[in-house]
């Protein structure tokens, strides 16, 4: 388990995840998808995961979060998870359970279980109900426990959805799953990425001036190689592209992150403090902190405001991780904490 601590007793910023966009494909298509998965979407060779999983290590990564697009439809998706589970990392995999119509998903959980999977992360809303029947959701959340792997379960809310939270929770519990032990969690919509076409008016507000959990600590690895600052951002900005594995060590790029006293501010103000101290007027930002960063990069593309987020922060001053930001498993992986017996409610 991670556990860093500055001298001020808090846990120090810096890349505790790698997560591997194994794939773009997805037949789901729910339309707030951020990285505008589609069927025929690119996918990750395993050898561009050996070139990467040595240098993560070396940077003091320590989980390895599989995601997409939709995982399962990747068909080496178990290597995966055996390859980094080999090299000593925690391994999770976020899913919505589908892959096409007609396909047992949750039979291949004993396989990546085998594998060295730890937890899986389920996606399930109104945009995910269009397309996967709640009996499919709650049959694979009983395969993940009957498995004995930890299940997280995220629903993303927004004014008018008629599959909030506690309607997910009871139509699974009703249908066998043991909702004792499952991290229930909410999260707002953010308006990036597909939703930006319908959402952008309507996202809930994620709160001027809070921070963002994942800059610093969850860069992401896309299937051509390049490493994004996170996962859920669609941005054009060269400030959101850190670099790329095929031309650059990982553990490299990674040091660079670390070190950068942009990122690190960045991190420490967050988006809209970022936005702030560029001179942007808040007013005519979007209150969704994804979209405020996009705007925030793109704008610090220019010298004299990237400059102003960089000296708002000193060489010496240490960023600590937004702890209550984070979903509940990343919590107690930073933490160091065992897996709890209970799971939770929370967002």
């Amino acid at each position: 388990m991670l556990q860093e601590v500055s001298k001020e007793n808090v846990v120090v910023a810096r890349p505790y995840t790698l997560i591997l966009r194994v794939t773009e494909r997805c037949e789901v298509g729910c339309d707030h998808c951020c990285i505008n998965a589609i069927p025929t979407g690119s996918e990750m060779d395993l050898e561009l995961l050996e070139d990467t999983l040595d240098g993560a290590k070396e940077s003091g990564v320590g989980l390895i979060h599989i995601s997409g697009g939709e995982p399962l439809m990747h068909s080496e998706v178990e290597q995966f998870v055996r390859r980094s589970t080999e090299r000593g990392f925690y391994v999770e995999l976020t899913t919505s359970t589908y892959s096409k119509q007609g396909e047992n998903d949750a039979a291949r959980l004993a396989g990546m279980k085998t594998a060295g999977l730890k937890r899986v992360m389920l996606s399930y809303d109104m945009a995910h109900a269009a397309r996967v029947s709640i009996d499919h959701f709650a049959e694979f959340v009983r395969e993940a426990q009957a498995e004995d792997l930890e299940v997280c379960v995220v629903t993303v809310e927004w004014e008018g959805s008629a599959w909030p939270l506690e309607r997910v929770k009871s139509e699974c519990e009703s249908r066998g799953v043991n909702g004792e032990l499952v991290d229930w969690c909410r999260s707002n919509l953010s308006s990036v990425g597909r939703a930006a076409r319908s959402y952008r008016k309507k996202a809930a507000p994620s709160g001027k001036g809070a921070r963002c959990p994942y800059i610093l600590t969850a860069p992401t690895l896309a299937p051509d190689g390049t490493v994004f600052l996170c996962p859920n951002l669609q941005s054009r900005s060269k400030l959101y592209q850190l670099g790329n594995v095929r031309k650059q060590p990982m553990a490299e790029i990674l040091g660079t992150l670390q070190s950068s006293r942009f990122y690190r501010s960045l991190s420490a103000l967050g988006p809209h403090g970022a936005a702030e101290v560029i001179g942007l007027t808040l007013d005519e930002l979007s209150e969704d902190m994804c979209d405020c960063c996009q705007v925030v990069l793109k704008v610090a593309e220019d010298p004299n405001s990237y400059a102003k987020v960089e000296d708002a922060i000193s060489d010496e001053e240490t960023v600590p991780v937004d702890i209550e930001a984070l979903l509940p498993g990343h919590r107690r992986f930073v933490l160091g904490e065992e897996r709890p017996q209970a799971g939770c409610l929370c967002g």
